[in-house]
């Protein structure tokens, strides 16, 4: 397994365990998002490494999509390691009340793809 491709299955909720309620089905089902996040972050982690796509990368909205995601996945990632909730106002909320992730987050997140 190269540098770009860590495992980061182990202690992730597996496809194979028991159903018990729906809050582990759903721990499951954001589980395999993550697996398909991070598959397909390797895989254009390692073009990336190999050359040929900066042309590709360089473009304004792929760039702009990868702040959002990056964004999102800090928010995630701050919400279940640290056991903090993100405000708008961390991911540029432009209508200054600091909301919560409750809804204003996705607002100003469907503003900037709509721009």
């Amino acid at each position: 397994m190269s540098p770009s491709e860590p495992d980061h299955s182990k202690g992730v909720a597996s496809k194979s365990e028991p159903h018990h309620d729906d809050d582990s089905s759903d721990a499951r089902m954001s589980a395999g998002d993550l697996r398909a996040i991070h598959a397909k972050s390797c895989a254009l982690v390692k073009l990336a490494d190999e050359g040929g796509i900066d042309e590709k990368l360089s473009k304004s909205w792929i760039q702009s999509k990868l702040t959002l995601a990056d964004n999102y996945l800090t928010a995630i990632h701050d919400y279940i390691v640290h056991d903090r909730e993100s405000t708008d106002s961390e991911h540029g909320d432009d209508r200054g009340d600091g909301g919560d992730m409750g809804g204003g987050f996705l607002i100003s997140i469907e503003k900037k793809l709509s721009k």
